[in-house]
């Protein structure tokens, strides 16, 4: 994508990031009725935040994809987006979900709450303003934007091409684990290319799908 995109209403009345001269609906958008939510126990980002079921942090949110899946997979999910517009395009778009999608979306989009905020100084911040800190996170999810491989041939695809023209690459993603591991969730899980080592080395499991890899770092006495 060349230019930045800038948040505009599609035709349906839902956000989305256009460019200057783009047709109304072609932007990119979260879309999050669109996801198909059967079969969600297979998947390997639900493995991955292991049995139980309780609080998900997801401190990349992005376009929402991923906190929404596994808020339909029965978790609640906290998802942190620390770019104003793209914290704002999620949140119309839960709301939107919550009121006019199918019965399922509707109660998946429930148990997601969207908080545009610094991901690194809220898992830091253990303070009691947060209302989210009352419970203890059971997993914190981190997807950072990968870099650019020089050597390929293909371009990402157009969303991920949308989000990186928005807030670039993620070089603080290590002070991001480190965070949240200093909150001290039962697994922190760090989606990864296939072709990339951890983040963090020694990673206690991990999930591959077809296009990224999941690594499960478990805190002491976690289920796995």
């Amino acid at each position: 994508m060349e230019g930045v995109p800038k948040l505009s209403r599609a035709p349906d009345g839902s956000l989305e990031l256009r460019l200057e001269g783009e047709r109304p609906g072609r932007g990119v958008a979260p879309r999050l009725e669109t996801l198909a939510i059967s079969g969600l126990s297979r998947q390997p980002l639900i493995r991955a935040m292991g049995k139980a079921r309780g609080l998900v942090v997801d401190a990349t949110a992005g376009l929402g994809g991923d906190a929404f899946l596994i808020a339909a997979a029965g978790f609640e999910v906290i998802a942190l987006e620390r770019h104003a517009l793209l914290a704002e395009m999620l949140s119309d778009e839960v709301a939107r979900v919550q009121r006019s999608a199918s019965a399922l979306h509707q109660a998946a989009a429930q148990r997601m709450t969207v908080v545009h905020a610094d991901s690194i100084a809220v898992l830091a911040d253990r303070s009691p303003s947060l209302a989210w800190v009352r419970a203890q996170p059971m997993a914190v999810l981190m997807d950072p934007m990968y870099p650019q491989d020089p050597s390929a041939t293909a371009l990402p695809a157009k969303p991920i091409r949308a989000v990186r023209e928005l807030v670039g690459d993620d070089p603080d993603q290590r002070a991001l684990f480190d965070a949240a591991r200093a909150c001290g969730p039962g697994r922190i899980v760090v989606k990864r290319p296939h072709s990339a080592p951890p983040l963090v080395t020694g990673p206690d499991l991990d999930f591959a799908g077809k296009l990224t890899r999941l690594d499960v770092y478990l805190r002491a006495g976690a289920l796995r």
